[in-house]
């Protein structure tokens, strides 16, 4: 008997020692230079041969998750390769995570009662091991042996992260039980799963792990994740009130977590990004981050977003393509904003008041100027007051500021108050700056002041003429037509009458005589090579009232500015380009004819001009960077940093004297 009891007790002890092993297992971890000329070494991290492990690397980490807990800490490892080396803590396992040198890579192996993670200069194959889920509506299975989930937080991106470690040299893989693989991303063990929300459920029963959630799972070819399910896709509570610190802060954050997702993984990101490159009204950003998620991941999240960038920069006409193509619910917030901008006297005062507290400020804005002038056209002075009154709040830039002036003085007009509205259009034009809405204040001036006999008809009609060619949009040039129609009608100048309303008849080609004067004076300018140059710049001034808006009038003014250049008439050369950069060209050629415009100040020594046109180029643009390069020497100033040149197949815009004048500055190649 006692000698049982004596056996027993040595059982007894062995047993807890081997369970002590297992549980409590140290981290001694060494390391073992196998090859010196390869530059490999092996980090041996020793475990028990029924520990289950899964490895993967994320944001620059490495990760060697073990369903054991470890007792000691990790310390750094003596060794160039590793930059840190730390123990997550974990309550279910432990999460070893290294810091490498970016000029390593790494592979996983297991021998006996080592993992070894091996390191080398030289690249290693992907080991990826294919793993065959069954989907069914908000779960996803997989059979796999019995695994303990540890979860934790990724320190780039903040993902959470669920681990499922595995012993893989055990693991039976069932084959064909779906049409799609899942493959695990970056890993070589384990099943690894990165969702874009924090809430799904994890269970293990008949032998199958099963994830669940309250949305739906999506699954690839790549990785499966959890889908984001909003009541409304243009939600902008979060980000409604960003400083510029914050803004740029998420932007990292964002642009960060899209580079290290796999394709199927970025839609959600680029999503979030784009929302938020619209709380700043940065919309032409937005649109291209949505145009770069492949079709297969586009959704009517993203067709929404689209929308709104689209309508924020004004491109009417796309969004109604977009429209009838797909289109928008009638009961979404981007179906409203659409109303807003094209129809806003549609809306009620509700709808109103919920897109100003809904949008962040900048977004709001840029709709609400594009917004007014229809509102102006249907006298809703309430909604006007109510929106001008908003925006007045805000801090605005120069041309923010001179719409907004004019728009009040539009509302003091409809309110029949001419003497407030003198002083709006005056506050207009004290920004010294030039857009539509100067324009628009001094012809509104003018006849406030023709009305109120503070001028003379010969003196109105002299400044119509002058605004009718110094901004060309059809329907002001047509406004300011009838005003002068009427004046001549009224001084019985019959032949001044009749020219105005044949320039009127003429804005609208809806007769047989009017089509053939106008593809008249397109052939003579785009077709006839054997008109002499100053004959063609004559003729363009004598019947420039014929240019067509669509394509063939942007030719016309193209070609006479090399004419005009070579005849060394550059102010006007000047004039035309910018011109069509302004109010004709968008995206690229917008900015080729703004460069264009300032070559053609700088070869004409009007320093200021080229100035002016210099905060039109995209900010950090070779364009910008030339010009700002050109005019410091000009100025002759002594700090100059020297700029790269441009390549002259991508200039072919550029007539010969301004390319000469490039080479002059070493600045072409």
């Amino acid at each position: 008997m006692k000698s049982f009891i004596y056996l027993f007790c040595i059982y007894f002890v062995g047993m807890l020692l081997y369970v002590q092993t297992i549980f409590s297992t140290s981290v001694n971890v060494e390391t073992y230079i196998t090859d010196e000329k390869k530059h490999i070494t092996n980090i041996l991290i020793p475990i028990t041969e029924d520990t289950k492990t899964a490895v993967f690397q994320r944001n620059g980490y490495v990760y060697i998750i073990l369903d054991r807990s470890m007792i000691e800490p990790l310390s750094l490892l003596d060794h160039p390769v590793i930059q840190e080396a730390r123990i997550i803590p974990s309550n279910k396992g432990t999460i070893l995570r290294f810091l490498l040198n970016s000029s390593y890579t790494w592979y996983i192996d297991r021998r006996g009662r080592y993992l070894i993670l091996a390191l080398s200069l030289e690249k290693f194959d992907d080991k990826v091991i294919p793993i065959y889920p069954i989907k069914k509506e908000n779960t996803l299975s997989f059979e796999i042996e019995e695994t303990t989930c540890i979860t934790f937080k990724d320190p780039v991106s903040g993902e959470k992260i669920y681990a499922f470690p595995l012993l893989l040299h055990e693991q039976k893989m069932p084959f064909g039980l779906g049409t799609e693989t899942f493959e695990l991303p970056e890993t070589d063990q384990g099943l690894i799963l990165i969702p874009h929300i924090a809430s799904i459920n994890t269970s293990y029963k008949d032998k199958k792990l099963i994830l669940t959630s309250n949305q739906d799972l999506l699954l690839n070819d790549k990785i499966a994740f959890i889908s984001p399910h909003k009541g409304d896709v243009l939600d902008f509570s979060e980000i409604k009130a960003l400083t510029k610190q914050s803004f740029y802060k998420e932007k990292n954050r964002l642009q960060d977590l899209i580079v290290s997702m796999p394709e199927a993984g970025e839609a959600p990101f680029k999503k979030a990004l784009a929302r938020l490159y619209l709380s700043q009204n940065l919309a032409l950003e937005a649109e291209n981050i949505l145009k770069s998620i492949k079709n297969s991941y586009r959704d009517e999240e993203v067709n929404q977003l689209t929308a709104v960038s689209l309508l924020a920069q004004g491109k009417i006409e796309e969004v109604n393509k977009q429209i009838v193509k797909n289109p928008l619910s009638k009961n979404s917030f981007a179906y409203t904003l659409n109303n807003f901008i094209q129809s806003p006297a549609l809306l009620s005062d509700d709808d109103i008041y919920n897109i100003y507290n809904t949008l962040p400020t900048p977004l709001f804005i840029s709709l609400s100027f594009q917004a007014i002038p229809h509102l102006i056209e249907y006298k809703k002075t309430n909604m006007i007051s109510f929106i001008l009154s908003k925006i007045h709040l805000q801090d605005l830039n120069s041309y923010q500021k001179q719409a907004f002036y004019y728009y009040a003085g539009q509302l003091a007009l409809l309110r029949e108050n001419d003497r407030e509205a003198r002083l709006l259009f005056n506050k207009a034009l004290e920004e010294k700056i030039t857009s539509p809405a100067a324009f628009k204040s001094d012809y509104h001036l003018t006849l406030i002041d023709l009305k109120e006999n503070n001028i003379s008809f010969e003196q109105a009609i002299k400044k119509l003429e002058n605004l009718r060619f110094s901004y060309q949009d059809q329907t002001f040039e047509e406004d300011i037509l009838n005003t002068l129609y009427h004046l001549y009608h009224q001084n019985k100048n019959y032949i001044n009458a009749l020219k105005t309303y044949r320039s009127l008849f003429i804005i609208h080609p809806d007769s047989q005589k009017t089509r053939e004067m106008i593809n008249l004076f397109k052939e003579a300018m785009l077709n006839d090579e054997n008109m002499p140059p100053l004959e063609k710049v004559s003729l363009f001034y004598e019947f420039k009232e014929l240019i067509p808006s669509d394509v063939s009038g942007n030719q016309i003014m193209e070609s006479l500015i090399d004419n005009l250049i070579d005849l060394d008439l550059l102010n006007q050369a000047f004039d035309i380009s910018l011109s069509l950069a302004r109010y004709r060209f968008k995206g690229q050629k917008q900015q080729d004819f703004y460069f264009k415009a300032a070559l053609i100040a700088l070869l004409n020594r009007k320093i200021d001009d080229a100035k002016n046109v210099l905060y039109n180029l995209q900010e950090g643009s070779s364009y910008q960077k030339s010009i700002y390069y050109l005019i410091q020497k000009e100025e002759k100033n002594k700090n100059l940093i020297k700029v790269s040149p441009l390549r002259k197949e991508e200039l072919s815009f550029l007539n010969p004297i301004l390319l000469n004048y490039l080479e002059q500055q070493e600045l072409l190649q």
